[in-house]
């Protein structure tokens, strides 16, 4: 049954068109929940923080197991269980947020290419809405089912959203809102995947995993044994890989076929993880025996890690294969590809939520301290240059004079100091002391056998013309070599890896 959402902004009759139109997803960094249609939980694009500081975090009124998405511009979406829709910008301020008047709960956001977000919401007591927002924040339509809505919206092909609710059903929808068709089961549905044929794959509550075709007809089922809260991970070559309430991780071909499956020591709620797929074709995920795991892609073991706590979080793995995961037990971990531990990030609750990749080193999670958390790398140190040369002008007209000043760092050996330019066609000019307004042909010492300096020293070397008729490339460098070494070409002199250096590069029109 499709309503109007009350607390929210009226349908326009444009929008209540049941066009046969497709939604397409965002080029971003992490769009949806495990990153692709496919939930493959992976970037090849993007690396995370390898030394980890907290870049920023925002406060919301609740718990937020939402799992964020980002925008094109380094925007976060997340939902909160405080009825809100979060957007803060990439610095962590707030956008806009939309309160719903229903929790968003495991709901995670899914951005579409012309802007919209799409999240579910639930009301204990019975409907919920699919809600649609326009990238202003303003309510472009919603969808109501007969029960909450924990499953987080895929979208592409025909019939462009896609995702289920625990009246027991999966939905398609159009991007217009309409129904394209939905299919009911015996229990309630985990978010779904999809392939690139248009089936969507989808955990249940009746224990079995499903494949539906894009006309709303069964494919195939798989019986497990126990319920199916996990998502699916689907390969390009239709192989789908789930875990499952029975403490097993399974492997299903593309008929729905067994291939293999992984047992855990989890029992009870065993596997609510969905997997992340890496380059190499393994697979990893979590599980409630406090394990998160890492397999090939036949099924064997690769690495395993024991948090402090059940680990319902999915990964999310980086281009360099690293990967990052929540835990129970209030802690962000980071690992290896070879399962070492790179760094742990502890909030202030349980972390459900699963981690997007924000595209500049950055990674973003949610915690159940109702905190959202950005961490980023802790900056390299810009080191002060042993020699800083610094001119007036990097853009000179044949003739026009300009100034060069130097400042170098304190050093404790006898050195000698030189001022070269490298000129075109390996012309080589040195500073006039005598004359400042001039340059001589070749290789000057600027000083010699000096005992070393104890303290930085500036100086205002010259007021120069480059020799007229020349036009093209120069290299103004100042350096403090050892006594008794003499420049032969830019990267020899003014330096090599015993000297101190500084350089400029000066085009002359």
């Amino acid at each position: 049954m499709r309503r109007i959402l009350a607390p929210l902004i009226v349908l326009s009759l444009a929008l209540l068109f049941a066009g046969a139109s497709s939604a397409q997803l965002a080029s971003s960094a992490w769009p949806m929940f495990r990153h692709d249609k496919f939930h493959t939980g992976s970037s090849d694009e993007h690396a995370g923080p390898v030394n980890p500081m907290l870049v920023w975090s925002y406060v919301t009124g609740f718990d937020v197991r939402s799992s964020p998405a980002i925008g094109s511009d380094g925007s976060v979406y997340a939902g909160s269980r405080d009825n809100r829709l979060y957007v803060l910008d990439s610095g962590g301020i707030l956008e806009w947020s939309y309160n719903t008047g229903f929790n968003i709960y495991d709901s995670s956001p899914a951005l579409g290419a012309d802007g919209r977000i799409y999240v579910g919401a639930m009301h204990p007591s019975g409907g919920s809405p699919l809600c649609v927002f326009t990238s202003v924040g303003t309510v472009a339509w919603s969808y109501f089912t007969g029960e909450m809505i924990m499953s987080s919206p895929v979208i592409g092909t025909e019939g462009g959203i896609s995702f289920s609710s625990h009246d027991n059903t999966l939905y398609a929808l159009y991007s217009s809102g309409s129904l394209f068709w939905s299919y009911r089961c015996g229990s309630d549905y985990s978010s779904p995947a999809l392939a690139l044929n248009g089936v969507r794959y989808v955990g249940s509550g009746d224990n079995r995993a499903y494949a539906i075709s894009n006309d709303g007809t069964l494919k195939w089922s798989y019986l497990t044994g126990g319920p199916v809260a996990s998502s699916p991970t689907v390969t390009s070559g239709w192989r789908c890989y789930v875990g499952s309430y029975d403490g097993r991780f399974y492997a299903l071909g593309p008929d729905g076929s067994f291939l293999w499956s992984y047992r855990t020591a989890a029992v009870d709620f065993g596997i609510y993880s969905s997997a992340a797929l890496g380059t190499d074709g393994s697979v990893c995920f979590g599980a409630k025996d406090n394990y998160f795991y890492s397999l090939t892609s036949n099924g064997s073991f690769l690495w395993s890690y024991a948090t402090g706590q059940d680990v319902y979080s999915s990964p999310a793995l980086d281009s360099t294969g690293g990967v990052y995961v929540g835990s129970n037990d209030n802690v962000l971990y980071a690992f290896s590809s070879h399962g070492t531990l790179l760094w742990s990030y502890l909030t202030g609750d349980e972390i459900h939520s699963s981690p997007a990749l924000m595209g500049d080193g950055k990674v973003c999670a949610g915690s159940g301290d109702n905190v959202l958390y950005c961490i980023g790398q802790v900056p390299t140190p810009t080191p002060t240059p042993l020699v800083d040369v610094v001119v007036s002008s990097n853009s000179p007209a044949i003739g026009e004079r300009f100034t060069v000043d130097a400042t170098a760092q304190p050093v404790s050996q006898a050195f000698d100091a030189w001022g070269v330019i490298f000129g075109p066609g390996g012309a080589v000019y040195s500073f006039d002391l005598a004359n400042p307004a001039n340059i001589v042909t070749g290789a000057v010492p600027l000083a010699t056998s000096v005992p070393g300096l104890t303290a930085p020293y500036p100086a205002h070397l010259l007021d120069l013309a480059i020799p007229p008729r020349t036009a093209g490339s120069y290299q103004v460098i100042v350096g403090l070599v050892p006594a008794g070494v003499a420049p032969t070409g830019p990267e020899s002199a003014i330096g090599g890896a015993n000297g101190y250096v500084g350089q400029e590069n000066v085009t002359v029109r």
